[in-house]
C-alpha cells in the first residue's frame, strides 16, 4: 500500500511540471525528491524521501512526506508525516512560518533471540511535531533557512529538534535542495531537488 502511495505521489508531482512558473517571493507549492542519510539511534543508513506542500490560502498550507530508508542494522524504515502550517512575510526577502504535523516510523520486523528462541519483533513509532522556521533569500537564486521545534514520540518522550537548509534556484520552478537536522534519536541529511508549481 505504501509503495502505491509513493508511485501516486511521484506521478502527481510529474503531472504538475507543466504548471505555471512560481510567483515572485516564497512559494509553498512544491514537490520534492531527496536522497536521505539518516542516523536513527546510532544506526546509519540511506534511502529516499518524497515530500510536497500545497497552499490552501496565501498564508495557510498543507504538507506531507514519505520516507523509505535502509538502516545498516538490516532494518527497513518506512515513514510518513502530514500536517499544516501558517506563514507570514516579514519583508520581500524573509518569511516566518510554523507547522504542526503527525507521523509514524515503521521499522518492520526485527529478529531477536529471546530465551533461545528467535522471534520477530515489530517496532512502530508514532509522533507529533511542532516546528517554527525562517526562509531568507540571499540572492535571487539562493535561499537559506532554519527550523527549531519539538517532536513528541509516543508514549510522551519529547525531543528538541534544530535544522538548517538551503536552496539554489536553477530557474523559477526548479531548485536544488539540501537540509540537515538534529534531534534525539534522529539526525538526518537530505539532498535533492524541489519543483515549484
Amino acid at each position: 500500500m505504501r509503495r502505491i502511495l509513493t508511485v501516486m505521489l511521484v506521478a502527481l508531482s510529474l503531472g504538475t511540471m507543466a504548471g505555471p512558473a512560481a510567483a515572485q517571493g516564497f512559494s509553498y507549492r512544491y514537490g520534492q525528491v531527496t536522497y536521505d542519510l539518516p542516523d536513527f539511534g546510532g544506526y546509519d543508513g540511506d534511502g529516499f524521501g518524497f515530500a510536497g506542500s500545497f497552499e490552501v490560502t496565501p498564508d495557510i498550507f498543507v504538507q506531507g512526506a514519505l520516507r523509505f530508508w535502509d538502516l545498516d542494522a538490516g532494518s527497513d524504515v518506512d515513514g510518513w508525516e502530514i500536517g499544516g502550517g501558517y506563514r507570514r512575510a516579514l519583508n520581500a526577502k524573509t518569511d516566518l512560518y510554523g507547522t504542526f504535523s503527525i507521523g509514524n516510523y515503521d521499522f518492520g520486523t526485527i529478529s531477536a533471540s529471546i530465551l533461545g528462541f528467535t522471534v520477530g519483533i515489530g517496532l512502530d513509532q508514532d509522533f507529533w511535531a511542532l516546528r517554527g522556521g525562517v526562509r531568507h533569500r540571499l540572492q535571487n537564486n539562493m535561499e537559506v533557512g532554519g527550523t527549531v521545534g519539538f517532536v513528541n514520540y509516543d508514549p510522551g518522550d519529547t525531543e528538541f529538534e534544530i535544522g538548517i537548509n538551503g536552496q539554489y534556484y536553477f530557474n523559477s520552478n526548479l531548485a536544488g535542495y539540501a537540509a540537515l537536522s538534529f534531534s534525539d534519536p534522529l539526525d538526518l541529511i537530505s539532498l535533492g531537488v524541489r519543483y515549484y508549481f
